[in-house]
This record gives structure tokens, C-alpha cells and sequence, in this order.
């Protein structure tokens, strides 16, 4: 019967563990490389939607009565609102629905104003509904930028990855310099 060499035996599997262990380490390099990428394109995606829908209510807000800026700025709103709906949750999405609703009122209010024939009454009662929907537009916008808050915000130095991380290679590293001391 032969006796085995352990210690050639244990010397033997140790380039398979330092290759195996490198391979992993590569491996998790390489996916946590690719998830921060697709993190940041995500948010800049979700940036051009906020900036687009805070343009929109600018330039409505600085109609100067023809409504061509409220009607461009409408357009705006209803692009952002399709890439919205794949970007953020639903209630961004209802919100932006709310501030395109509002602004339509107040663009159909302030078209009925530029007619020469109305009554006083009618006139005043067309203002107001303009200036509450107005209104409505700018209270509508502040809630659609506390709504992006959480969809902006951006966290790629997690520490429990990194945490992981070093444990697991801690971890390797005394069980390969335990094999050798063995």
C-alpha cells in the first residue's frame, strides 16, 4: 500500500484555489461595475423627465397671453408623461396626469378670456378659474418634485457590498494560509 503526501496533495489544489477565488473576485468586480452603470443611466434618464416637466411649468408660467408657450409647454408634458410612466412609479405618473389636466384648464380659461363678447360676470368667473388652475399647476408641481425625490436619488457607495466584500476575502485568505500551514 502507498502512502499518500498530503502535503503535496494540499500544495497541488492550491493554484486551483487562488485561480478560483481571482475568478470570483473578477466576477463580482465585473457585475458591480455593470449595476452602477445601469444606475446612472436609469438617473439620467429620470433627470431629462424632471427637468423637462419644471421647464414645462416655467414656460407656462411665463405665457404671454397668446397660449403658444402653454401649448408648447403641454406638448413637453405629455412626452414626459409617456417616458414617466416607465420610469417612475404610478404616482409620479398621476401627478404629472394632475399638472397636465390643470394646465389645460387654465389654457381653455385663458382662450375663452381673449373672446370680445362676454359679459363681465363670465369674464371674472374665466379669470379665477384660470388663477385657481394655476395655482393648482405650481402646488402640482412642488408635489411632483417631492414625488422624484426618491427616484433621483442616487447610492452607489453602498457600504454592504462592500462590507461582503471584505469579509469574504478575509474569510479565503485564512483558509488558503490555513491549508499551507497544514
Amino acid at each position: 500500500m502507498t502512502d499518500v503526501n498530503w502535503w503535496l496533495e494540499i500544495f497541488k489544489l492550491l493554484p486551483a484555489t487562488v485561480i478560483g477565488f481571482a475568478v470570483v473576485v473578477i466576477a463580482f468586480l465585473q457585475w458591480k461595475t455593470a449595476h452602477t452603470k445601469v444606475m446612472v443611466d436609469l438617473f439620467d434618464k429620470r433627470l431629462a423627465v424632471y427637468e423637462s416637466v419644471l421647464e414645462a411649468i416655467t414656460i407656462s408660467n411665463i405665457d404671454d397671453g397668446t397660449g403658444s408657450e402653454t401649448k408648447n409647454a403641454l406638448l413637453r408634458l405629455y412626452r414626459a408623461r409617456s417616458d414617466a410612466t416607465f420610469l417612475f412609479g404610478e404616482g409620479v405618473t398621476k401627478v404629472l396626469q394632475e399638472i397636465i389636466d390643470s394646465m389645460s384648464i387654465q389654457r381653455l380659461n385663458e382662450r375663452r378670456l381673449r373672446k370680445n363678447d362676454l359679459s363681465e360676470e363670465d369674464r371674472n368667473r374665466y379669470a379665477e378659474d384660470a388663477e385657481q388652475a394655476g395655482n393648482l399647476k405650481d402646488r402640482l408641481g412642488r408635489q411632483f418634485q417631492q414625488a422624484c425625490i426618491p427616484y433621483l436619488r442616487i447610492d452607489l457607495k453602498s457600504g454592504a457590498y462592500r462590507l461582503i466584500f471584505k469579509r469574504t476575502c478575509i474569510a479565503l485568505m485564512l483558509i488558503i494560509c490555513t491549508m499551507l500551514i497544514l
